[in-house]
């Protein structure tokens, strides 16, 4: 499955969110804030494809790069990483400085349940899909997309 996935000025700004992603970690809180569960956190999958975009910046592209969710163990550092949480391929993230090396000013926060860092472990795959502020619909900033359909030549 692929995903859409909106990152803001709200958390790290966009050289922030690039490192990250390129050391492996797509910051996502497993819990919402009233404790539950969240929807887009249990439906994305070992495997699946996120195409990440950074909004909010004139001038710039939105395009981050397309990644594949994986397991600690296929990361080149698993140590930092803690146990996965259940129902989710989302993962306790053990070293917090991670986080913390790039979010200097505290704005992501940790799992509302956890107390920790928490993300999807991922790995660069190629470019993003070209950006199409249609795909993400109201506030989602996480959004699952249709497959992209070969045109045929003749």
């Amino acid at each position: 499955m692929e995903w859409a996935y909106k990152a803001t000025v709200k958390n790290v700004d966009r050289a922030g969110t690039v490192m990250l992603a390129n050391r492996g970690l797509l910051c996502r809180a497993a819990h919402e804030k009233t404790g539950q569960m969240g929807e887009p956190s249990k439906a994305v999958a070992i495997g699946d494809v996120i195409h990440m975009y950074y909004t909010g910046v004139p001038g710039k592209t939105p395009e981050i790069g397309s990644f594949e969710v994986i397991t600690k163990e296929k990361h080149p550092k698993p140590e930092v990483f803690g146990d996965r949480v259940p129902e989710t391929a989302i993962y306790a993230v053990k070293d917090e400085n991670l986080v913390l090396e790039v979010d200097n000013q505290g704005r992501y926060e940790q799992d509302w349940v956890l107390n920790q860092y928490t993300g999807w472990i991922i790995k660069k795959v190629g470019p993003a899909r070209p950006y199409d502020a249609k795909m993400f619909r109201g506030q989602s900033t996480l959004v699952r997309l249709e497959p992209e359909v070969e045109s045929a030549t003749d």
